[in-house]
């Protein structure tokens, strides 16, 4: 029987330990790096910190006023793109323009999130939360393949969430609308991410591929779900603010223990800036390789 999606929540915040800080501050000068879900919580303190270390941006958000915002908060060497996640093809045009732009990205932080309040499908059929947080980082992913494959310091990273450790997936029912609930779904999507970095590792094993949990971070994320909404005052009592929270993101794309190469550290999962364990459903590889072809089939008409 599963769990109410109380349950899960209250675990997901009294594991909200202190983030640890990343000692490696080497720069980034010349680096490109994408960034999605950057208008605002860590995506926005990631952006900001990448670019103090000289990392050339893209900041990718869906409110074109505060994209553009946290782009100028940034610097010269940053730039708005606007995209909407839950429609593929605003995705493909994401995907279309940054290859125009960048000759060469080094780092794709896959960061757009999302808990829907209602069971609602996308104009491409698809349950919100799980477009939204799996299957249009998938498709731009696959869009800038070219470009992190052939980069012998290509990253891909992926905000998770310790969430997953509550979700079993069902690949042919994605949609799960029969059994749907907000807590669910999320936790679900975030399996999903830690499924997809498992197979993008085993099959691009030249990048450094990982995702990660940046805690429970105080940035307005839920503010779609009513519930989640009426729960957010006694939350707050543990809720860490975006900059720790963006900590492992930043270490992630900076970090020279996480270079593409021999030696790299990728396919992992990593909480406080160190690789952690998932559930024993994060480890099925089984279900990750069906994942990644049932995405395939959902994202193909925009390749």
């Amino acid at each position: 029987m599963d769990e109410p999606w109380s349950v899960p929540l209250f675990r997901h915040l009294i594991s909200n330990d202190e983030c640890m800080t990343s000692t490696d501050d080497a720069s980034m000068q010349g680096t490109v790096v994408v960034l999605t879900g950057a208008s605002s919580g860590i995506g926005a303190a990631g952006a900001r910190e990448l670019a103090d270390r000289g990392a050339t941006l893209a900041v990718v958000g869906r409110n074109e006023a505060r994209t553009r915002d946290v782009a100028l908060q940034c610097g010269p060497n940053a730039t708005p793109f606007v995209a909407d996640f839950a429609s593929l093809a605003s995705v493909q045009t994401l995907g279309a323009s940054l290859l125009e732009k960048y000759p060469n990205i080094d780092v794709l932080i896959n960061n757009a999130g999302f808990i829907a309040g209602r069971f609602e499908r996308t104009v491409d059929g698809i349950e919100s939360t799980m477009a939204v947080n799996h299957v249009a980082p998938f498709l731009l992913t696959q869009l800038l393949a070219d470009r992190l494959r052939t980069n012998p310091a290509g990253r891909v990273i992926t905000t998770s969430s310790v969430a997953h450790a509550s979700a079993r997936l069902h690949v042919e029912d994605l949609d799960g609308e029969r059994s749907w609930r907000a807590f669910k779904a999320y936790s679900q999507s975030k399996l999903a991410n830690v499924l997809f970095t498992r197979e993008l590792a085993r099959r691009w094993p030249g990048v450094a591929v990982n995702c990660f949990h940046p805690g429970v971070v105080d940035s307005g994320f839920g503010n779609s779900n009513p519930m989640l909404k009426l729960f957010m005052p006694v939350a707050r009592l543990v809720l860490i603010g975006p900059e720790k929270g963006a900590r492992t993101m930043v270490q992630l794309a900076s970090s020279t223990k996480t270079e593409a190469g021999a030696n790299a550290v990728s396919g992992e999962y990593w909480v406080r800036g160190k690789v952690s364990k998932t559930s024993d459903a994060g480890n099925d590889m089984a279900v990750a390789a069906r994942l990644w072809e049932r995405t395939e089939e959902l994202v193909a008409p925009f390749l």
